[in-house]
C-alpha cells in the first residue's frame, strides 16, 4: 500500500523537507526516502535543502474563488510554487482543486475510494480514519532529522499535546497546526441596535460583557429583541 502525509495543516514546504523528497513521485525508494534526501551545499541532511534529483509532490488544493491572482500567474504556477520548485528542486502537481466550502467533503470522498493525493490537509476526523486504516506514512525517522527548528519550537510549545495529537500507535503521522495566539485578532462584535434596545453602551471590561450578555438573552427570550435579522 502506497501511504500518504496528512497536515493538521502546514504548509506542502516544510512537509516536503521533512519527509524526505524520496519518498514522492520520481525518488528512488518510496519506502524509505531513498537516497534523494534535501541535503545542503556540504551533501549534509538540511532542513532546507535540496533533492539531487527533481520530485513531483501532489497536492489537492482548497481555493477561494474570489481571490484574484496576479497577472500570469495560477493557482498551479505562482510564486510560491516556482519558489519551492527553484529551491527544492520539488515541482508540485495538483491533483483537484475545491472551494473552501466542499474541500472536506470531496476529500472525504477521496479517502472512501483511496484515491489521495501525496500531500493533504486533513480534520481531525479525517486524520483519525486515515491512521485507523494504515493509510498514512511514518514521518517519525524524519521529525527529527528535517524539521526545522521553528517548526519543532512551535510544536514543543504545545507540552506534548500536538505531536500526541498528529500520532497513532506510537507513530507520527502527520504535523498538526499549531498557531501561535498572536497570529491573528480574535474580536466579538455587538450589534448597536441592540444595545440601544437595552440602553447599553459597549461593555470595555469581561465583567461588564458577562452582565451585558445576560441581560440581552434575557430580553431576546421575552420576544423583545429578535434573535436574527
Amino acid at each position: 500500500m502506497v501511504r500518504r502525509i496528512s497536515l493538521l495543516a502546514v504548509s506542502v514546504l516544510v512537509m516536503g523537507l521533512l519527509a524526505g523528497c524520496g519518498n514522492f513521485r520520481g525518488g528512488k525508494d518510496k519506502d524509505t526516502g531513498g537516497s534523494n534526501l534535501p541535503v545542503d551545499e556540504n551533501g549534509d541532511p538540511s532542513s532546507f535543502g535540496k533533492c539531487e534529483e527533481p520530485v513531483t509532490v501532489e497536492i489537492v488544493q482548497s481555493i477561494n474563488p474570489t481571490i484574484a491572482m496576479p497577472e500570469g500567474d495560477s493557482v498551479t504556477d505562482n510564486y510560491y510554487t516556482r519558489f519551492v520548485s527553484e529551491n527544492l528542486n520539488v515541482d508540485i502537481s495538483v491533483k483537484w482543486s475545491a472551494s473552501s466550502s466542499d474541500f472536506h467533503q470531496k476529500l472525504d470522498l477521496a479517502i472512501a475510494s483511496n484515491d489521495l493525493p501525496d500531500i493533504m490537509v486533513v480534520s481531525e476526523q479525517q486524520f483519525r480514519r486515515l491512521a485507523q486504516s494504515d493509510m498514512l506514512e511514518d514521518l517519525t525517522p524524519y521529525y527529527d532529522t528535517y524539521a526545522c527548528d521553528v517548526i519543532k519550537q512551535n510544536i514543543d510549545s504545545t507540552g506534548g499535546r500536538a505531536i500526541e495529537n498528529a500520532s497513532y500507535n506510537g507513530k507520527l503521522l502527520g504535523l498538526p497546526n499549531v498557531q501561535v495566539e498572536a497570529d491573528g485578532y480574535v474580536l466579538m462584535w455587538i450589534r448597536q441596535d441592540w444595545l440601544d434596545a437595552l440602553h447599553l453602551k459597549a461593555p470595555r471590561q469581561l465583567k461588564n460583557l458577562k452582565r451585558w450578555r445576560k441581560r440581552l438573552w434575557i430580553t431576546i427570550w421575552a420576544g423583545r429583541i429578535p434573535s436574527a435579522s
